[in-house]
């Protein structure tokens, strides 16, 4: 019973999820109602598929195996932190319940525990993968970030071997010189210091 309604009744229940969604104290209203909506009538239809087949159900667990169910990575490029994500699913859930009371429909415990665990099988699914594209961006962001300081050192580094060089070959430096020396010598310092703060944080 659950099966059949939610699969023809996807649209309806997205439009009222969307509306929950907004009057919840959301941070990022700015994202745009299809950005929101993306995978979830699909997902919606597949659970609702599965609940038709009853017996013949896939595990919760097995639906959220192919990649293109789910889309949290765009969560990321959003800024919104997976807690909010979280909240997306439960109230997901909760619209369902809500949406077959407003219609009477008397749903089977094991039809809800199903559609219990497969939400919950797809927002662990998507943590993990939100978890590890945001590792991955952090990590590239670091290493283009780490690449670009060590370019910079290069120049105060040459200036330094050279002045050195010179003072070890018995030159005398003129003021200007030592000046550059001491110039170079701090701007070294300051890129190390970046380099420290970002390993700290």
């Amino acid at each position: 019973m659950l099966g059949e309604m939610l699969c023809e009744s996807v649209d309806e229940i997205v439009e009222r999820w969307y509306q929950c969604w907004k009057e919840t104290k959301h941070p990022h209203l700015e994202v745009s109602k299809t950005a929101l909506k993306d995978h979830l009538p699909q997902q919606i239809r597949l659970i609702g598929s599965q609940l038709k087949k009853s017996s013949a159900a896939k595990a919760p667990k097995e639906l959220w195996k192919i990649t293109e169910r789910l889309d949290p990575e765009a969560r990321v490029s959003q800024e919104i932190p997976i807690e909010e994500v979280v909240v997306e699913y439960k109230i997901l859930i909760q619209v369902i319940r809500e949406w077959a009371e407003d219609r009477g429909l008397q749903i089977p415990f094991s039809e809800y525990s199903y559609l219990n665990e497969a939400v919950f099988e797809l927002l662990s699914e998507s943590s993990r993968r939100y978890s590890k594209y945001q590792a991955e961006q952090v990590s590239k962001t670091r290493q283009y970030y780490l690449a670009g300081v060590a370019h910079q050192m290069r120049n105060p580094l040459l200036v330094i071997q050279n002045q050195l060089e010179l003072i070890q070959s018995g030159v005398e430096l003129k003021e200007e010189a030592m000046e550059r020396l001491v110039r170079n010598t701090g701007r070294l310092l300051f890129l190390v210091n970046s380099v420290l703060r970002l390993e700290r944080f």
